[in-house]
């Protein structure tokens, strides 16, 4: 049941970060696929390439507690919440 609602929800996303996934489990390997088909935009962070890089509009190599920060340009806030990070 929960696959199905899920499924509902990515034909209407218009933006999916893909984190830290070798995206070969189904059914969420096939999420980028799906949004990119209904007009939407992947951004896939990721230590290294993987099978879903081909659906993405955006693929970021490296440590994801790195790239996303850098690329959501939240690496000041987070350094001001956290300071001993």
């Amino acid at each position: 049941p929960r696959s199905g609602e899920i499924a509902r929800k990515m034909s209407g996303c218009d933006m999916l970060l893909v984190v830290g996934t070798s995206s070969i489990v189904r059914p969420a390997a096939d999420y980028a696929a799906q949004v990119k088909k209904n007009g939407g935009t992947v951004a896939i962070f990721n230590l290294g390439r993987s099978n879903g890089d081909e659906d993405a509009d955006f693929v970021f190599i490296g440590p994801c507690e790195e790239t996303l920060p850098e690329v959501l340009q939240v690496k000041e806030d987070i350094a001001q919440l956290w300071p001993d990070m």
